[in-house]
């Protein structure tokens, strides 16, 4: 086919059921859905750091990884001192590994935009100032 070529390109998949194939057709563009969206992964991290009973407020970034490309970081706001080893034993409780957070900061408040949202840009860039620097 070439580039200028009308004709869609033809794609065969197995059919979920019974192990039939189908067919389709692929427009010019192909879109990649990832499975799980980048806003819905947060919402399993943080909903697991919450059942601690000393954690307030809980909030997750992705930050880059070497080996990971991106891993995950949480900062809490806790009621009561409370090991961050403690906190990481319950969320291995209820997490597999690939969706723990890597590291666990601890702040006096999340900061908050106007209407209250976690500003997950001001976390970022406090990760980034308090990340050691690579040698």
């Amino acid at each position: 086919m070439t580039a200028d070529s009308a004709t869609p390109l033809k794609a065969s998949i197995i059919g979920a059921l019974k192990g039939e194939i189908a067919s389709f057709k692929v427009p010019k563009r192909v879109y990649i859905v990832e499975a799980l969206p980048r806003n819905a992964m947060g919402k399993v991290q943080k909903a697991a750091l919450l059942e601690v009973p000393e954690v307030s407020e809980a909030a997750v970034i992705g930050v880059p990884d070497a080996d990971l490309g991106e891993r995950i970081v949480a900062f809490v706001v806790v009621r009561a001192p409370i090991d961050p080893a403690a906190i990481e034993a319950h969320v291995a409780s209820r997490l597999s590994p690939h969706k723990r957070p890597r590291e666990v900061r601890f702040l006096e408040t999340l900061p908050r935009n106007a209407m209250g949202k976690v500003q997950k840009s001001v976390l970022r860039s406090l990760w980034s100032a308090e990340r050691p620097s690579a040698s």
